[in-house]
């Protein structure tokens, strides 16, 4: 039996061989997603991540209070990117969150255009813009 990850896989590789145009496919991954699906993404993710990175993403579960999350949890997720900025879900889903409860600053700008490392500070300077 196959997981959620190999079903969802298929159902996406299957659905890139019609060129993305066979619209029977598109409930059938958004059943098995956690999110709501980027079609976007979803049609174009080979230019910058592998299926892999991409079945992540749509399985990884968004992150609901992001409008209550506190400094400390806040803190955790900034840490989470920077100790794995290779992991693609885990980057997207908090960045996301992040993003949401602090619109003025993209936390991707300050980690990866401004070099900057130290939890912290990024929320120091989220929180202040």
């Amino acid at each position: 039996m196959m997981n959620e990850f190999e079903q969802l896989s298929q159902l996406i590789q299957a659905f890139e061989r019609t060129d993305f145009t066979d619209k029977q496919y598109k409930p059938q991954i958004q059943s098995l997603a956690k999110k709501k699906v980027d079609w976007g993404l979803v049609e174009n993710y080979y230019k910058s991540i592998s299926l892999d990175d991409l079945c992540q993403i749509l399985l990884m579960p968004e992150i609901e209070n992001w409008q209550d999350l506190t400094d400390d949890e806040c803190l955790n997720l900034i840490q989470e990117i920077l100790d794995d900025v290779c992991n693609v879900a885990i980057v997207d889903r908090n960045m996301d969150a992040l993003h949401k409860r602090y619109p003025n600053l993209s936390v991707c700008d300050l980690i990866f255009w401004q070099d900057e490392t130290n939890a912290k500070v990024i929320l120091e300077r989220l929180k202040t813009s």
